[in-house]
């Protein structure tokens, strides 16, 4: 949104027509809007209380998918949600939107001629123990998908394939915060044919053993020690 209005307002600048001017401000006064909504947000996120609770994972879902719609139209990537469940879950709720928010930019730097994410939430039982029922969180691209070689690396800390931009610690961390909710995170791919894509599957059971303070917090009080 900053380089947008930087561009509209350069363009108001430049030009001799009232009518035109009076667009180019229009236009950058409702990227402002954008831009604080999005402020707004991120500082609702940074403001969030770490102790565990009862959550909705659908709900957070929904706060997620709003967050990145400006970006998704910008790259032409449709964001679908498919929601079978309100089902309730006790964990951080912030945790699970910064795994959610971390596969959702992957997926989007994945498309950059556009596509479709597919985001679905289910209550479900424990492939590992059908006597326990949780909720799978699925999200699908249709990307060019992620080759096998790549595929079995991808939630070791510091791997990348963004050599510019990436740190290699995303998915690293998305994998550490959905295990310390006793649940699993996994992966599948495809980079043959019209189907390519990748598909990021999230297991929380239903009522998890789960620590407060969260995986950063664990981690400063290791570096204190």
């Amino acid at each position: 949104p900053l380089e947008g209005i930087t561009n509209m307002l350069y363009l108001a600048g430049e030009s001799n027509d009232p009518a035109e001017i009076q667009t180019w401000l229009e236009q950058a006064q409702s990227a402002v809007i954008r831009l604080s909504h999005i402020t707004r947000r991120t500082l609702g996120f940074y403001r969030e209380s770490v102790q565990p609770a009862a959550y909705r994972p659908a709900e957070v879902m929904k706060e997620v998918i709003a967050f990145y719609v400006t970006e998704a139209l910008s790259k032409d990537v449709q964001l679908q949600a498919d929601i079978r469940t309100e089902q309730e879950t006790y964990g951080v709720p912030g945790e699970l939107r910064q795994v959610l928010s971390n596969l959702i930019s992957n997926s989007l730097d994945a498309m950059p001629n556009g596509g479709i994410i597919r985001l679905a939430v289910r209550q479900v039982t424990d492939l590992r123990d059908n006597a326990k029922t949780g909720v799978r969180i699925t999200v699908a691209d249709t990307g060019s998908g992620i080759p096998a070689h790549i595929l079995d690396h991808v939630f070791e800390p510091f791997f990348t394939t963004k050599a510019d931009t990436g740190t290699g610690l995303g998915l690293w961390v998305s994998k550490e915060l959905v295990e310390k909710q006793d649940g699993h995170l996994r992966v599948r791919s495809s980079i043959l044919g019209t189907l390519t894509g990748t598909v990021f599957s999230i297991y929380i059971p239903v009522k998890a053993n789960v620590e407060a303070g969260g995986l950063l917090q664990s981690v400063l009080e290791d570096a204190q020690r």
